[in-house]
């Protein structure tokens, strides 16, 4: 594999175009099947892959069938994990405990209710504190929960 480190340079470009990739690693190259695919493309053009530190050279074709093998195990991983954060989702739900990004009025609830109770509109508020009308829509369409356990909207 020839690899041309002074890509980019008109005169040696024309006499010898980049003809590799040079890697410290091939596990972040591909992480499945589709990224390999992809290389099958690069090594249509004449590019191959060696990694310099794996015993990994794609331009052989036991170099290929390992690395078909590796992305089935990477995908299978990747597949793997997707199911698990999936279910510890669905769990976190079912047990009712919050999930995602907290919601962005968290540090204005003292004030947006101030507001209202001044009998300011949804748009004034936002203005004033300088969050979006939705979030404060959103906010204010939330049940507030009292003291005593009974639920009120604000």
């Amino acid at each position: 594999m020839a690899i041309n480190f002074n890509y980019g340079h008109k005169k040696t470009e024309r006499r010898n175009p980049c003809a590799g990739t040079p890697a410290k690693s091939g596990s972040s190259t591909a992480r499945s099947r589709e990224g390999f695919l992809a290389r099958g493309e690069l090594a249509s053009l004449g590019v191959g892959f060696v990694s310099l530190s794996e015993a990994l050279d794609l331009t052989t074709p036991s170099g290929r069938a390992l690395a078909g093998m590796l992305a089935v195990f990477a995908e299978f991983e990747r597949d793997i994990l997707r199911d698990r954060v999936k279910a510890g989702i669905a769990q976190a739900r079912k047990e009712g405990r919050p999930h995602g990004r907290p919601p962005s009025v968290a540090k204005y609830v003292s004030q947006i209710r101030a507001l209202a109770k001044k009998g300011l509109n949804k748009s004034a508020i936002s203005r004033r504190l300088r969050i979006s009308r939705t979030s404060v829509r959103r906010f204010l369409a939330r049940p507030v929960p009292r003291r005593s356990g009974e639920l009120l909207s604000v």
